[in-house]
């Protein structure tokens, strides 16, 4: 891999790399797996999570009730943004709490791990040069 292909596999990867977001929700859903394309069954995350109105998509109706328990934002400068419900009444709270948490730790793990990578290639590159 050249340099010019490394740069070209960062910058795309640099709008994921931007903004890190981590978002759990917790309530009921029906019909969100759906066929995907290959006719596979695949979640349909957009029905899901835009509204708890019911949507038909391709002939099936996703009908949800969801509560945001938690939500993380954190920019590639380490700027954040944090949001946590104050509801009492939401069922396994503190564990969904706990899950989101990890979640969020992994995110950056993995996020840390892709960066690492890209710097890695860089210098193989660099010294090769």
């Amino acid at each position: 891999m050249g340099l010019r292909q490394a740069l070209e596999k960062l910058n795309a990867a640099v709008d994921d790399l931007v903004t890190l977001e981590v978002i759990t929700y917790t309530g009921q859903v029906k019909h969100v797996i759906q066929n995907d394309s290959k006719g596979n069954p695949a979640i349909n995350w957009d029905s899901l999570t835009q509204s708890a109105l019911p949507k038909t998509v391709n002939g099936v109706t996703t009908e949800a009730v969801i509560k945001l328990v938690a939500a993380t934002q954190i920019k590639f400068d380490g700027d954040t943004k944090l949001f946590q419900t104050d509801e009492q009444d939401i069922p396994r709270l503190q564990e969904l709490l706990d899950v989101h948490r990890k979640s969020v730790e992994t995110s950056l793990a993995a996020r840390k791990a892709v960066v690492d990578f890209f710097a890695d290639t860089l210098k193989e590159i660099v010294s090769k040069t």
